[in-house]
Formats: structure tokens, sequence, C-alpha cells
């Protein structure tokens, strides 16, 4: 039988964020609500049926969890036989293929386990894994799949959601940087960056696909038909003499451009769903006003 695993706030907004999908979640028995410890994981395991990989990501985010990552035979086939009992014949696991070719897990990770069905990966970015068999096939990121969330506890009982007391009211706490960011609205590079500079805070520098991922998160929108005016967000790249920098300073050791690396203009990422490129990063005119911009800052700043 299934049942609806919504908090309050989710029961408000749920039709916002997901106006195109199904969401529903099995539970059983302790964890949370019915939901039960797995002792062999080390936390609250259960799974989310119907969306597309970064919706199922960003729901899981909401319980304090991540889509889950395999890292030895011994799990995944524990894993696999929850899904056989549970009636789900395959699922996302937490993992995808980076800018740089390599698969990474979203939940910060190390991707070191893979027992790939015959012909895998292909160019498909998101991995599912199938049942009973116990082999993984790449998929498209935006098929409507079911997936395991899996919320890591020390303790049995109700789930840690991560703390935010470290950042201020309405900023989210990434725990993989030690770094907050705010998500604002309307503004053009140099007015956004100012905002951001009166809390404290600069645009966003991105250094890695996981912290390009949870900024995607924060500022992502839903779109079926993929018509413009699209979502864009600005980041805090900006290219002086051909040599691109961040505004707060610190080093420009990722890059994750769309086509080619520009040599001018101010950075911002394309953040809608239902586009192949959503991930990526492009190069506008400063004085465009983008749909949202990201603030960042260290943690325990006010």
């Amino acid at each position: 039988m299934l049942f609806e695993l919504l908090t309050v706030n989710e029961l408000n907004n749920v039709e916002q964020w997901f106006p195109h999908r199904q969401i529903l979640c099995l539970v059983f028995s302790a964890c949370f609500w019915l939901i039960e410890y797995d002792n062999q994981l080390g936390g609250c395991l259960f799974p989310l049926t119907l969306n597309s990989f970064d919706n199922a990501e960003l729901l899981c985010n909401s319980y304090g969890g991540h889509l889950i990552s395999v890292h030895n035979a011994f799990d995944n086939g524990h894993i696999v036989q929850l899904a056989n009992a549970w009636g789900y014949p395959s699922f996302y696991l937490g993992t995808r293929r980076g800018n740089n070719g390599s698969f990474f897990n979203v939940d910060g990770t190390p991707a070191n386990y893979f027992n790939w069905a015959p012909g895998h990966p292909t160019t498909d970015n998101c991995v599912l894994e199938l049942v009973p068999d116990a082999q993984s096939i790449s998929v498209s990121c935006y098929d409507a799949q079911t997936s395991m969330c899996f919320v890591k506890q020390t303790t049995v009982g109700p789930p840690t959601v991560p703390s935010i007391g470290q950042c201020p009211v309405g900023w989210s706490y990434f725990a993989e940087t030690g770094y907050c960011y705010y998500a604002g609205m309307g503004a053009s590079f140099y007015d956004a960056q100012s905002r951001c500079q009166s809390m404290n805070a600069n645009l966003a520098s991105v250094h890695s696909d996981l912290e390009n991922y949870f900024i995607l998160g924060l500022t992502m929108q839903y779109s079926r038909d993929c018509l413009p005016p699209y979502n864009s967000v600005w980041l805090g790249g900006l290219n002086s003499g051909g040599n691109w920098y961040w505004l707060d300073g610190t080093i420009f050791d990722f890059r994750n451009f769309y086509g080619s690396d520009q040599s001018s203009g101010s950075l911002y990422m394309t953040a809608q769903i239902g586009c192949g490129d959503f991930t990526f990063w492009r190069i506008g005119a400063s004085n465009l006003i983008q749909t949202y911009y990201v603030c960042k800052k260290v943690a325990g700043i006010s």
C-alpha cells in the first residue's frame, strides 16, 4: 500500500513545486512516520515514485537526505532486495555524470562501485538500478523513475535534518562547502552583487559539480515545453582581460561552460529542467535582468 509522505510545508507547496508529477512514498515502521531504520545502511531508506532525477533528489533533500549511493556489492544486493520486496522493478541511484565526464554521487561520497549491465554506461548521465538483476544502466536524467531516498542516522529516531542555525533566516547551509547561500530574484549582475554585499556576501563562486548542483536546487524550475523566458541565475564569475575570476576572490578552479569557454561577459546558469543544458554556465551582458541570483558567504556570518 502506498502512502503520501509529506511535511506540513510540503503539503502547502508540493503542487507549486511539482505540478506535473505524482509524488508518493512507501512507508513502513520506525525512523519517522512509519519508516524502518536500516541497520546495515545506518539510516532511514524509503522509496519515492515517478520523478525525474533532479525532482527526486530535491524531494529527498527536503527530508535531510540524498538519493541512495552504493559502495559495495553487499549493500547493492541488500538495497535491490528491499526494492524487489516493495515491488519496484528499478530505481535511480544517487549518481550522475559530471562535467568532466566522470560519475559522482550527489551525497558527496566517492563514486567507487559500479555493476554495469552489458553495453553500459552509454552517453546518458544518470544511473538506474535494475531489480532483481542488481545491475546498473545509464538513462536520461529527465525520465520519470522510482528512486530510493536515504537519510543517514547515527541512532534510531527522527531523521536529522541539516542544521540551519549556522546561517541567517532565509539562507541555506551546504555542509560540503561550509557556506550559506541565498537565492534572490530579479536583478542585473552588478545590482545582484550589490545586494549580496549588503548581506556581507558575494555572488556565488562554484568549485565542484556538487556545489553547482546545490545552487541549481535552490533555483530550479520545471518546464514541460522548455520555451522562453528561461529561468536563469547570476553567479559571481566575471571575465577581465580574457581571464575568469570569482568576485569573492576564490580560485577559478572549476569550469562548467556550455560550449566554448568564452572570453568576455558575466556568468549565469540556466536552471530550468526540461532543457538539456540546464546545469551548464552561459555568459551574458551584465545589464541583463536574470530570474535569480545566488549569494554566498561563510557560515556563521550574520
